[in-house]
């Protein structure tokens, strides 16, 4: 170990396991009854389950229910099944959602709240429009 960084990780691993040691354990240390051996230890990612397709209609119900962008991110970003990627692309497939393969988790997210949220927006934009004020008066 060359790197002082790296020495300096290894005393502070070594300090903290001798503090969580009971007066019994450190004693059984000193005396050369109790020793360490280091275990390499993986941590597993918890697997995160492919939607079926009723949760998917459920989703997409929410999101019509949706008033704006936001609340259409978070019902996305709140379930844990939206973080996969496939999930996300089944519910695009649903909405007829144009996505290429290369669109990254972000994309695909952004089309299918554009989707149905910013049509949502844009036709209430579109008939909230009054035409009859905005005529001009002949002499």
């Amino acid at each position: 170990m060359t790197d002082k960084r790296e020495l300096s990780k290894l005393f502070q691993a070594f300090s903290k396991m001798l503090e969580t040691m009971t007066e019994e354990e450190y004693k059984q240390f000193l005396s050369g009854e109790l020793q360490f051996s280091f275990v390499h230890e993986r941590k597993k990612k918890e697997q995160i389950q492919k939607a079926s397709p009723e949760d998917l209609q459920a989703i997409i119900s929410q999101l019509r229910l949706s008033k704006s962008r936001e609340e259409a991110r978070q019902i996305l970003q709140g379930d844990e099944r939206m973080q996969l990627k496939d999930n996300l692309t089944q519910i695009a497939k649903l909405l007829k959602v144009h996505i290429i393969k290369q669109d990254k988790r972000d994309e695909i997210e952004n089309k299918i709240i554009e989707f149905v949220i910013g049509s949502k927006l844009r036709s209430e934009a579109i008939q909230g429009v009054n035409l009859k004020s905005s005529s001009i008066s002949g002499s």
